[in-house]
């Protein structure tokens, strides 16, 4: 079982998480949710790839629409609905 995390706990912590991305729907693509492991601390994320999330950038859009969050552990597809995003 995973567990949304709250911005306060990434912003004063460090360890590893699940980012779940969502991206807003265009002429190409429906919307769409991507999962990525990540590390994070004191609020800054960096995934296998290198590709980092500074700090500003999280608070900004943390639980946000169409944003990013992290959990705990890999989500299922019903604990990532039962968890509403920020509008």
């Amino acid at each position: 079982m995973s567990r949304l995390m709250t911005i306060e706990e990434i912003l004063n912590g460090c360890g590893g998480a699940v980012m779940e991305s969502r991206f807003a729907p265009d002429d190409e693509d429906p919307e769409m949710s991507v999962l990525t492991q990540v590390a994070y601390c004191r609020g800054h994320l960096i995934n296998e790839e290198g590709d980092y999330t500074s700090r500003e950038s999280l608070s900004r859009w943390y639980n946000l629409g169409y944003g990013l969050r992290l959990w705990d552990g890999t989500p299922t597809d019903e604990e990532r609905e039962a968890e509403p995003w920020r509008t």
